[in-house]
């Protein structure tokens, strides 16, 4: 068997493979979904209401540092590498092939955790970024307050979808240069943690 051959052995299934573009590009399209409407609020908001004074200035730096922190520290290097992960180690680690289809679920934690803690973290999150969600488009809140908090939870999110984005463009290339299973650009998991994919600007 020649080396082309030993190559096309050991890379994942096509349904594995299928299953890990799905779910990157579900969260890659719910993320920027998310990030879009967000940011989009919060802009019609600050035209219709500009900060007026110093503590609306501050309102905003202090709201939207805590996006770019949430940004990078909770999605970037951690929640981000961990899904991935489990895209390319915990798809199909039992043969059940339904992990293909339910792959976005699988990547974050939903079901079959590596750690309960994610399980549970996924458990609460999920239901809480839509309670926000909904609080803060209906309820009677400050317009600054609203605009800059829409404003830094759509940015975080908006940078959540461009690493998916990232992420679904390098495993593409991978596969269409038919590169090898130990070459796969998603993050490794171990001793707890993802190591992190150079695609995730770290090594």
């Amino acid at each position: 068997m020649n080396t082309s051959d030993n190559r096309a052995a050991d890379r994942p299934s096509m349904g594995k493979i299928l299953g890990q573009l799905w779910g990157i590009v579900f969260l890659m399209g719910l993320f920027g979904f998310g990030g879009y409407r967000l940011l989009a609020k919060g802009v019609h908001i600050l035209m219709e209401h500009p900060p007026l004074g110093m503590g609306d200035y501050l309102l905003y730096v202090g709201v939207g540092l805590f996006g770019v922190i949430k940004a990078e520290v909770i999605f970037r290097r951690v929640f981000i590498p961990r899904t991935l992960a489990r895209a390319r180690e915990a798809l199909g680690e039992t043969g059940w092939s339904g992990d293909y289809w339910l792959s976005p679920f699988c990547m974050i934690s939903l079901y079959r955790p590596w750690q309960r803690k994610h399980q549970i973290l996924s458990l609460i999150l999920v239901p809480v970024m839509v309670g926000l969600a909904v609080y803060f488009a209906i309820g009677d809140i400050p317009p600054n307050l609203k605009g800059s908090v829409d404003l830094a939870i759509g940015f975080a999110l908006a940078y959540a979808a461009f690493w998916y984005v990232v992420a679904a463009a390098r495993l593409l290339f991978w596969w269409v240069r038919r590169g090898s299973a130990a070459e796969i650009p998603l993050p490794a998991w171990t001793q707890g943690k993802p190591l992190l994919a150079r695609s995730l600007g770290q090594v």
